[in-house]
């Protein structure tokens, strides 16, 4: 993993939307 896939992991496993995180 590079720096932002692991933010993108953490996004996805710590919320429901993890899209809508990185993406408000």
């Amino acid at each position: 993993h590079g720096l932002f896939l692991d933010l993108a992991d953490e996004a996805i496993i710590g919320t429901d939307g993890g899209v809508k995180r990185l993406q408000p």
